[in-house]
C-alpha cells in the first residue's frame, strides 16, 4: 500500500514561459502527501531564477541543463511530474540518465512526429498566442495566458497577483520564448523509452494541445493513461487534487 512505501524526492518540471510560482496550490498539495520526502522545482533556462539565461535550441540541451539540478547523492527514490514542454524534457531526462528517476509522470505533452501541428498548438492556442504577444500589460497578458490554459475562470483572480510579480521580478523574454517554440516544434520522440516507467495524464478540456497528442504518445510506448474529462492546458492549476489522487492510485 502507498502508506508503507518509500518516500520520493519529486521534481517539477513546467512548459513553456513558465516557471515555479506557476505550480500554485499542486506544490503546498503534494507536500502534506506522506510519499512526498521533497520537492524541487526544475526551472527551464530562460526562466524563473534562470530568467537571464538563453533558453536552448534542443530539448536535448534544455534536459542536460535540468540534470545537473537532480540531487544524484539522496537515497529516495527520484520522481518527475511534468507538464506540456516540460513533458518532452522530463522524456529526455529519463533517455539520458535513466538510472536516476522511478517514474515520470508527463501531462498534456506532444511530439512532433506523432501529431500533426495544428494538434500540437490548436487554432485556439495560436489565437491567444497572438493577443499574449500583443499585451502591453503584465496583468492583462497573465490573464490572457490563463484564458488559454485553465478552464476555472473562478481561479484566476487569486492566481494573478503571484503570476504578475514573478513576471515583473523574473521577466522572460521574448527570444527565450521562440527558442522554446523552436526546441518544442523540432523535437522528435525518440525511437525506444527510456528503462524508467512513464505514465500519460491528459484532459479533455485542453484548448491549447489536442488531447490526442498524449493519447498518440501512450499508444506509442503502450504507456498507462489517466484521462481528466474536463480540465484545462494546465491540469495543476484546475484540478491538482486529481494528480495526487492518480499518483496515489498509480503507487498502489
Amino acid at each position: 500500500m502507498v502508506k508503507s512505501m518509500q518516500p520520493v524526492d519529486i521534481y517539477l518540471i513546467r512548459g513553456l514561459a513558465r516557471e515555479a510560482v506557476h505550480w500554485g496550490e499542486f506544490r503546498q498539495l503534494l507536500e502534506k502527501e506522506k510519499f512526498c520526502n521533497s520537492i524541487t522545482c526544475l526551472d527551464l533556462p530562460g526562466a524563473g531564477r534562470f530568467h537571464q539565461l538563453s533558453s536552448p535550441l534542443t530539448i536535448s540541451a534544455i534536459a542536460s541543463f535540468l540534470l545537473t539540478q537532480v540531487d544524484s547523492s539522496s537515497n529516495h527514490p527520484k520522481v518527475i511530474i511534468s507538464i506540456s514542454l516540460g513533458s518532452m524534457v522530463a522524456v529526455e531526462m529519463g533517455l539520458q540518465k535513466p538510472e536516476l528517476f522511478s517514474k515520470i509522470y508527463v501531462m498534456n505533452t506532444s511530439f512532433s512526429n506523432l501529431s500533426p501541428f495544428y494538434h500540437r498548438l490548436q487554432l485556439n492556442g495560436f489565437k491567444q498566442l497572438f493577443r499574449i504577444a500583443l499585451s502591453k500589460k503584465l496583468e492583462t497578458r497573465e490573464r490572457e495566458v490563463l484564458k488559454m490554459v485553465s478552464q476555472r475562470p473562478e481561479l484566476w483572480d487569486s492566481l494573478l497577483p503571484a503570476f504578475v510579480q514573478a513576471a515583473e521580478r523574473r521577466p522572460f523574454s521574448p527570444l527565450n520564448l521562440l527558442r522554446q517554440l523552436w526546441a518544442a516544434a523540432t523535437y522528435k520522440i525518440p525511437s525506444h523509452s527510456p528503462d524508467c516507467p512513464i505514465v500519460v495524464m491528459n484532459s479533455l478540456g485542453d484548448q491549447m494541445v489536442h488531447s490526442s497528442c498524449s493519447e498518440q504518445l501512450a499508444q506509442h510506448w503502450g504507456l498507462k493513461q489517466y484521462t481528466h474529462p474536463t480540465a484545462g492546458h494546465d491540469i495543476a492549476i484546475d484540478q491538482p487534487e486529481w494528480i495526487i489522487e492518480t499518483i496515489l492510485s498509480d503507487r498502489e
